[in-house]
């Protein structure tokens, strides 16, 4: 992952504890194409990963507020990702539903989550669908 040209350097973080890794995020490249073709670039994040010594600590809630917040000062309109949505709505996501996105065949699927980073891109969000 960390070879491909999508990967996102500036936002990958590791997390540590007494010098030793105990997690980490990663982000990509992603994207919201409207009916009308039009391209909104968004980011998306996949694996969040914490050692199993160190859950339940709120070390995972550390790591994706803390990237959550970078994403925002790195002024990118949203984040997506697929998950499930009692571990993600604490941080603001929501079901594509919600701004009308799917996946490219249409479908909107329970997993597939949004968060809005921009007050724009709310707007813009209601009116697009997802297509890879």
């Amino acid at each position: 992952m960390r070879e491909h040209e999508d990967f996102i350097r500036d936002i990958a973080f590791v997390i540590e504890v007494d010098d030793q890794i105990a997690g980490g995020i990663f982000y990509t490249h992603s994207k919201i194409v409207s009916e009308e073709n039009k391209e909104y670039i968004t980011i998306s994040f996949r694996p969040v990963f914490i050692s199993p010594e160190f859950h339940r600590k709120g070390i995972g809630k550390e790591l994706i507020t803390y990237s959550i917040e970078v994403a925002k000062k790195m002024e990118y309109l949203a984040i997506l990702t697929l998950g499930y949505l009692y571990h993600c709505e604490p941080y603001g996501f929501l079901g594509g539903k919600k701004y009308n996105i799917s996946m490219p065949d249409r479908k909107f699927y329970k997993g597939l989550l949004a968060l809005p980073l921009q007050d724009i891109m709310y707007l813009k969000m209601r009116q697009s669908c997802l297509k890879e």
